[in-house]
């Protein structure tokens, strides 16, 4: 995992293959090590086993592995410690999966790189693009988020689209076609973020009203009529405020007024190795911040 404490300093732990720590070995770090001695980085992006980064600056730096493309620096070869990506300034969000990476620039044009068939380009090949391309400038974007074969963005007026594989309908277009390029989804025009991980998705309108879709199994809801598995977004109910969302391949986690809750699998989660539902753990109301199985209190 990655961490940024108050003091703008970086660590990382666990695994260093492919360089995915960023600290420069391919051995395991068992306790929270600092990469480097910058103290200005602001958000960290990662896969596991490919990371980006942010400065004050708005500098993006990556490293790890570099399989099908994904660093963007025209190689395969693992990176690895924090290396300079693109301009400084010129990304101002950045999403990797383990097939591709996008990121939006600071003129709103969302760019692609890695699987072709994951970009959204129209060319459903195993063939790569190995450096940034401009996939759509044709509507100004705000957010993106890579899933392994596709990928999700909303833009600045809050329409949210997706594209790429659709399997289980975890593109949200109720169908399980792949979708070749950036398609809306639905007719909404609130959509404040997105999360996608495995065959589901989940999505935060700018009322705090949490969403979901895809497989069955992982909603938190129940699907909607003879809908075997969520073939749309629909509202997972009473999550409302939601304020922090973690997708995980087999559920998720949200944060609402302060309590956290999570749904699907989750192990070692208070005994329980399946909820259908959200289910609230512990009784701490001070909950900050969840992302990739980590919690940040108040």
């Amino acid at each position: 995992g990655f961490a940024i404490n108050q003091n703008g300093e970086l660590y990382s732990w666990g695994s260093g293959a492919q360089y995915a720590s960023g600290l420069g070995t391919l051995s395991d770090t068992p306790s929270p090590v600092r990469i480097g001695t910058s103290s200005n980085w602001i958000r960290v992006v990662t896969n596991y086993r490919t990371t980006f980064a942010f400065n004050a600056a708005n500098a993006l730096y990556v490293w790890g592995s570099g399989q099908h493309y994904v660093t963007g620096l025209g190689t395969t070869d693992d990176i690895p410690t924090p290396t300079p990506f693109g301009p400084p300034g010129f990304y101002i969000d950045i999403s990797v999966s383990n097939s591709a990476t996008f990121a939006i620039s600071i003129h709103g044009d969302l760019f692609g790189w890695g699987m072709k068939y994951a970009l959204g380009i129209g060319e459903l090949t195993e063939e790569y693009v190995q450096q940034p391309m401009m996939i759509n400038n044709s509507v100004m974007w705000l957010k993106v988020k890579a899933i392994s074969g596709g990928g999700f963005a909303i833009t600045n007026d809050g329409k949210l689209y997706s594209w790429g594989v659709s399997e289980y309908f975890r593109s949200g277009q109720g169908t399980q076609d792949t979708i070749p390029y950036p398609t809306r989804v639905g007719t909404r025009s609130d959509w404040a973020d997105v999360w996608a991980k495995g065959d589901n998705a989940y999505a935060v309108t700018t009322d705090g009203t949490l969403y979901s879709w895809g497989h069955h199994t992982y909603l938190g809801r129940d699907t909607q009529g003879d809908e075997e598995h969520g073939e749309t977004p629909y509202p997972i109910q009473f999550m409302y405020a939601s304020e922090s969302v973690c997708a995980t391949t087999h559920g998720g986690y949200v944060i609402s007024s302060g309590a956290l809750y999570f749904w699907g699998t989750a192990y070692s989660v208070q005994n329980v190795e399946y909820s259908k539902y959200p289910q609230r753990i512990g009784e701490r109301n001070d909950w900050w911040k969840i992302d990739d199985g980590f919690a940040i209190a108040r």
